[in-house]
């Protein structure tokens, strides 16, 4: 069973972001199936790196491609996108510390959170690209 589905519901047309989102919906599921199978050694904590690395990447680049198209609320982005990176470390610290059924909650979060912000904050700035033809 899947754990998160991709709807194109979730598509803010600008590539290659779409392709980002569809990629850590695909490491979300990753890890929520390695923590299904009880895989609670080093093979989910590297996921769980892999996951938080790319992350951190695609925000990054998002940033980077919003500074360039004069995104109005880019501010407001880049602070959605910090608390995100605080919480989501913090998280895996306390898992790296032993709590291993931490990380469910890691990955629930990432779920909520990642769905949420490409609903809404994401297709914000696709919505912008279209109407600025970006």
């Amino acid at each position: 069973m899947t754990f998160v589905a991709w709807d194109n519901a979730l598509l803010v047309h600008v590539d290659p972001f779409d392709e980002h989102h569809k990629h850590l919906i695909q490491l979300i599921n990753e890890t929520h199936e390695k923590f299904q199978n009880k895989e609670l050694g080093s093979e989910l904590g590297k996921l769980f790196e892999e996951l938080i690395a790319y992350t951190s990447y695609h925000l990054a680049a998002e940033e980077e491609w919003l500074e360039q198209q004069q995104y109005p609320d880019l501010e407001a982005h880049r602070t959605e996108h910090a608390y995100f990176l605080r919480r989501i470390e913090e998280l895996h610290r306390e898992f790296l510390a032993g709590d291993v059924f931490l990380g469910l909650e890691v990955i629930t979060f990432m779920k909520s959170w990642i769905i949420n912000h490409i609903a809404k904050t994401d297709a914000e700035y696709g919505q912008f690209a279209s109407a600025n033809n970006r």
